[in-house]
């Protein structure tokens, strides 16, 4: 209960500063997409390369989505949204990637900070459509750092892992055409 307080204080306390600083109406904006963030079920599936990480992503926000934009879930209705991490992997890394230069651990915290970023705004322009979300998020997540910045970032994300067979995964990845 002391943590809870000493956050709740400090939360007001900086809503305070904020309000002198930026003006009410703005405080607001920033509270809204806050809750827009933490009001949204977030679910991640991870796992190596070739995995089937996308396919599966894909199909599942096409299933739950049925024909029409929501599904009625048992507490009511849900749109679901796919984020492909892989979008946020710059043309540089990419083409490093494809010469098996992997990023260094600078780049990396770059790179997921740029992609946490991109998650929370595509979020929060989803959430102005509709009101209960369920994002369905794909990556690699390979590294152990990638990994632990994200789940610091989104704490309350359902974490799935796409456990595919080595020798399959290199397999699809040989397959692929125009994927890094």
């Amino acid at each position: 209960h002391h943590l809870d307080l000493a956050l709740a204080s400090s939360f007001l306390q900086n809503r305070v500063i904020m309000s002198e600083s930026l003006g009410q109406d703005k405080v607001q904006a920033l509270i809204c997409m806050d809750e827009a963030i933490s009001k949204t079920l977030m679910v991640v599936v991870f796992g190596r390369p070739g995995a089937g990480k996308s396919t599966i992503s894909e199909e599942a926000v096409r299933l739950l989505n049925g024909n029409g934009d929501s599904i009625n879930g048992g507490i009511g209705q849900y749109q679901h949204i796919y984020l492909d991490l892989d979008v946020c992997v710059p043309q540089w890394m990419r083409d490093n990637f494809s010469k098996g230069v992997y990023p260094t651990l600078q780049q990396r915290v770059s790179f997921i900070s740029n992609a946490c970023l991109y998650v929370k705004g595509e979020i929060r322009t989803a959430h102005q459509k509709h009101a209960n979300l369920i994002a369905i998020i794909s990556f690699s997540f390979v590294n152990t750092d990638l990994r632990t910045a994200f789940r610091d970032t989104f704490p309350r994300a359902q974490w799935i892992l796409v456990d595919t067979h080595k020798n399959l995964a290199e397999q699809r990845i040989m397959a692929r055409e125009g994927h890094f």
